[in-house]
């Protein structure tokens, strides 16, 4: 909820690591009832401890405990104990089967709407996935090509925390992949046959990662690098994630991509890393 653009003071900063006191502050604040903090504090103490001052991190633990007392429990310390791992690997369990696999699902994708993240889940309806978007976890940007994002923090520990019957296979998470991908290619082709140059850039950003990262054939992306480029506008905000050097023909493409939107800016830097995608 920070605002965006802002140049003068008083605004709003993003931070990091909460001291200890801090912690406890926000823990304190952040729910409350008849006045005084609804969250006990031997609870507040163990979420404090754990969560090494990540904001992230205490957000979180309040989804659970929310979860947790929403459900009837009584939470304790004990529900709280074992880090960030420890806590997304509650966090899913405490989900519904659809909800679990939907957040899955869209822990491959930077930003999305509710309609994607259906069709990429494969559920017969929005409703898992506007129930989600409800989800404290999930961050909102109306101004954005795909107004919903998930902690890019959280996405990684879901990917490498996975657990569980329920759990993705590696052809589980290449398949969804592969989906993700070709939905990404219809929004890509429906933004540029309208001109969005905002929603054509944020597929760009995330079809070249996911092919790089499950090595997929670039596809429908060699027809939107060309498109790109041939408007010669070259956004900064192009900027997919891939792995350095390039070793697939997706990190390739992206990389290309980058010098030419960089060239203005850096013309030796950009022939550097053209040189380094023809070697």
């Amino acid at each position: 909820g920070l605002e965006r653009g802002a140049t003068g003071e008083p605004t709003q900063h993003l931070v990091g690591h909460l001291s200890p006191r801090d912690a406890g502050r926000f823990l304190s604040e952040r729910l409350r009832r008849g006045g005084e903090p609804a969250i006990p504090a031997e609870i507040r103490d163990r979420i404090a401890a754990d969560s090494g001052g990540y904001p992230l991190y205490l957000d979180l633990a309040v989804s659970r405990y929310l979860q947790l007392a929403g459900a009837g429990a009584q939470p304790g310390p004990e529900d709280f104990r074992g880090g960030f791992p420890a806590l997304v690997t509650r966090l899913l369990r405490d989900l519904g089967t659809e909800e679990r696999r939907l957040l899955r699902v869209l822990s491959l994708l930077d930003s999305f709407d509710a309609d994607m993240a259906a069709r990429i889940a494969g559920l017969p309806s929005e409703m898992v996935a506007i129930r989600l978007t409800h989800r404290t976890f999930v961050d909102l940007d109306e101004r954005a090509p795909f107004p919903y994002a998930i902690h890019r923090l959280l996405r990684q520990e879901v990917r490498l925390t996975d657990a569980g019957p329920d759990a993705f296979s590696a052809d589980d998470w290449a398949r969804y992949a592969r989906r993700a991908f070709d939905e990404l290619g219809a929004r890509y082709r429906e933004a540029s046959g309208t001109g969005d140059r905002a929603t054509v850039i944020s597929t760009l950003n995330q079809a070249l990662r996911l092919a790089d990262e499950f090595r997929l054939d670039p596809g429908w992306c060699v027809d939107a690098a060309y498109s790109f480029i041939g408007d010669s506008l070259w956004e900064s905000s192009l900027r997919p994630l891939v792995a350095t050097p390039a070793t697939t023909p997706a990190a390739a493409l992206a990389r290309t991509l980058l010098a030419i939107v960089d060239r203005q800016a850096d013309r030796r830097e950009s022939a550097r890393v053209l040189g380094e995608v023809l070697d």
